[in-house]
């Protein structure tokens, strides 16, 4: 019986997001007897059929490249040949592409080797780059010129950003080109993503939507002493995270909520608290533990996410597992994690839309969201479910 290879491609590997969610396929698909490799910019760590596209000066390069340029995932042009001599000697059956942009491939040199040899393509998408001609986000920017074709871009001081030049017109059609000529199917986290894939260059490829998921092995209800130790047992905790907080968007928000009796505010990844939340919030430096954040979710009584632009939240995912309602904008795909028995999905910039949702949670008492909370996020968003859908998914284009 043949023995079918699968290649995942990601920026990271075991790192971040959509490295810890490529590896878990990695993983998962070794575990079933298939052959797996992985291509990744720059290892963390040593690893049996994982293969680092570039170094750390390398990288540095692309990146002032890129910025310089304009065309970003178009530098790298020796790293990628180099790579594609490895690609050939696997020879893959299948190949699962994640994230392209993270200054560690060239896209045209990768992408028409796989054009040219008709290998299929699964392009799991987490964010809008596949189809736009620079950003990976357009929402704060209210910009629809990737549905006709990119230029005079309004986001390029936006992640991957350029200082000089305007090649969004130039990569859009770029991106257009190369994938239309690939054997592909897409692989949105969400119904929200799937949507504006259908209205861009895209929309005649096969688009299926799987929920993210996470480990709920990890992600739980944790008793601890942590209200003891930070000195809020009887006060209504709220939970976020402070690079969201702290924008100028948000300023509003914060002090709004200083209105609110009896609340307590925890700010994970800067141990400075914002001036208007002084003596009602506790600033805890970055958690790179998910056991540690899995315990932080369990003490507070809601979190609430500003995040202005995101695909698919999985810190509200985290949340609800732990049971603690989320409180979140109205962004990506956050409607389809959030449901009226787990939380509150508000207006973006709704500064007393957010006020309210925080009264309402704390007038309905954590009790009333926490197993509605646990039994959404095990039945729909465990990495179990997760996996099992991307398997039959790629099976489908191997038998």
């Amino acid at each position: 019986m043949k023995k079918y290879k699968i290649l995942f491609i990601n920026s990271v590997f075991r790192e971040g997001s959509t490295g810890n969610i490529v590896a878990g396929l990695f993983d998962y698909f070794s575990d079933i007897n298939i052959e797996c490799y992985a291509i990744c910019g720059i290892k963390k760590k040593e690893e049996k059929n994982v293969i680092a596209t570039t170094t750390a000066l390398k990288q540095k390069c692309s990146i002032i490249g890129s910025r310089i340029s304009g065309k970003h995932a178009m530098q790298d042009v020796h790293n990628t040949k180099e790579i594609l001599k490895k690609i050939k000697e696997i020879d893959p059956d299948i190949v699962n592409i994640h994230n392209l942009h993270g200054f560690y491939i060239n896209i045209k040199l990768l992408l028409d080797y796989f054009a040219e040899k008709q290998i299929p393509v699964v392009l799991n998408m987490h964010d809008c780059w596949d189809f736009t001609g620079h950003c990976s986000h357009f929402e704060t920017l209210g910009c629809e010129k990737w549905i006709k074709g990119c230029g005079k871009c309004p986001g390029l001081k936006q992640y991957p950003k350029s200082y000089f030049l305007d090649k969004s017109r130039f990569n859009w059609n770029l991106k257009k080109e190369l994938f239309s000529k690939l054997n592909l199917e897409i692989v949105t986290p969400c119904i929200w993503l799937k949507k504006l894939v259908e209205r861009s260059f895209l929309r005649d490829k096969k688009i299926s939507v799987i929920y993210n998921g996470i480990d709920t092995k990890t992600f739980h209800y944790r008793n601890s002493n942590l209200r003891e130790s930070f000195g809020i047992e009887a006060k209504f905790v709220i939970l976020g995270f402070a690079s969201k907080w702290v924008k100028e968007e948000n300023i509003k928000v914060i002090k709004a909520i200083r209105d609110i009796e009896n609340i307590h505010v925890l700010l994970i990844g800067d141990t400075k608290v914002p001036e208007t939340l002084k003596g009602i919030a506790t600033g805890i430096s970055y958690v790179h533990s998910p056991k540690r954040m899995s315990e932080l979710y369990s003490i507070a009584d809601v979190f609430v996410n500003l995040s202005l632009a995101d695909t698919f939240p999985t810190v509200d995912i985290e949340s609800i597992a732990c049971g603690t309602p989320v409180i979140t904008y109205d962004i990506g795909g956050a409607k389809e994690i959030i449901d009226q028995t787990t939380g509150v999905v508000v207006k973006e910039g709704d500064v007393k839309g957010i006020v309210n949702a925080i009264k309402a949670v704390k007038n309905n008492g954590k009790d009333f969201y926490a197993e509605k909370c646990k039994k959404r996020a095990y039945e729909l968003f465990s990495n179990g479910l997760y996996r099992e859908n991307m398997k039959n998914l790629i099976f489908k284009h191997l038998i």
